[in-house]
């Protein structure tokens, strides 16, 4: 199940989105998912320290493992109460740690591959425990995230240092469309309890629909991106933005915002049954390119999406939500996107066979 940047891992972005039952409302992401962001900021922050020059050339290891100040394997363990300001060699070390990283516990190990699991599997008894390896090794560092710990290899996520810079437009796409395709596109796709449709038979969207999926897209960001923060509800100068992909420079603290996703969801019916109009949801289209690319120049980003959640009842094969706006989305160098919806699985197939 390797992959590199792995956001195609359907199976671990599931898990990880599912970890909290109210994703759709939550504020905060799960455990894992700032877990695997807070281990690869680290990593990269000591990187870019003079003195990691002279650290040890093996993995460091970090578990998912809060210690309680009773719990007797600390015997064993060194405390670091600043772990996050990255002044502490972290190769050649196994680590335990919440999600945060502020602060955290080590042992010594001077052991790769092989003997580093085991020492994390069998002599510990850790196995179980959500794992980051961060491989100095390989060109420019690699951190591997094991969601299930060291003794389930095979699921593990692939990510290569060497690779941050700039997020591109499509890159963010390719997230949406994988988020979209896996966890939103049908009722029967979403998580239970947390379904955009208040009644889906009638084509009733939830009025908690926006939030569920700038929640479920705001993991999947994060998750193929763990260097970047992604950023909701934020105020700005222009009002509210609701996503933003942004990176925070580990030397000089200095913000780039690569790029401000703006959410809208078109819908022939509201939550109560409510009859929502083409003007409607036209003045919503209309709405969001201003808001997009105020957002954006408020931050100075790199791009500017507006993506569009369609809930509506008749299918829009052509796009047709978008006409009457392209020019001003032109004008403002505002993306446009649509993702459709469906209220069923049938109709899900009707449409791709019809």
């Amino acid at each position: 199940m390797a992959r590199t940047g792995s956001v195609d891992d359907i199976e671990l972005l599931r898990e990880t989105a599912e970890l909290n039952p109210t994703v759709g409302v939550d504020e905060g992401l799960s455990p894992h998912v700032r877990f695997l962001s807070s281990s690869s900021r680290l990593v990269h922050k000591r990187s870019t320290r003079v003195e990691s020059v002279d650290d040890p050339t093996l993995p460091a290891v970090f578990l998912l493992h809060p210690a309680k100040r009773d719990d007797p394997l600390l015997a064993r363990f060194s405390r670091v109460p600043f772990l996050d300001q990255a002044a502490t060699t972290l190769t050649g070390r196994v680590w335990l740690a919440n999600e945060t990283l502020n602060s955290g516990h080590f042992l010594e190990v001077e052991a790769a591959d092989d003997a580093l699991i085991e020492t994390v599997v069998t002599d510990l008894g850790l196995g179980d425990r959500p794992a980051v390896v961060f491989d100095p090794r390989i060109d420019g560092g690699e951190v591997r995230f094991y969601s299930r710990g060291l003794g389930a290899l095979d699921i593990v996520a692939v990510y290569l240092l060497s690779q941050a810079g700039a997020i591109a437009l499509k890159q963010a796409r390719d997230v949406i469309d994988v988020v979209h395709g896996n966890f939103l596109v049908t009722p029967q796709q979403q998580i239970s309890g947390d379904s955009t449709w208040q009644r889906a038979s009638e084509h009733w969207a939830s009025n908690k629909a926006e939030a569920i999926v700038q929640s479920q897209l705001r993991v999947g960001l994060k998750m193929q991106f763990p260097l970047c923060t992604v950023e909701h509800e934020r105020p700005v100068r222009a009002g509210r933005f609701d996503l933003a992909v942004a990176y925070c420079d580990p030397i000089t603290n200095a913000w780039t915002y690569y790029g401000v996703l703006e959410l809208k969801v078109l819908r022939s019916r509201g939550f109560s049954g409510g009859h929502y109009g083409d003007q409607d949801n036209s003045e919503a289209i209309r709405k969001g390119i201003g808001q997009a690319a105020a957002y954006r120049d408020d931050v100075h980003a790199n791009w500017a999406f507006l993506c569009c959640f369609d809930m509506r009842i008749a299918e829009d094969l052509s796009e047709l939500c978008f006409d009457g706006h392209r020019e001003l989305a032109t004008e403002r160098d505002v993306e446009l996107g649509r993702w459709r919806l469906y209220n069923s699985s049938d109709a899900l197939r009707d449409a791709e066979y019809s």
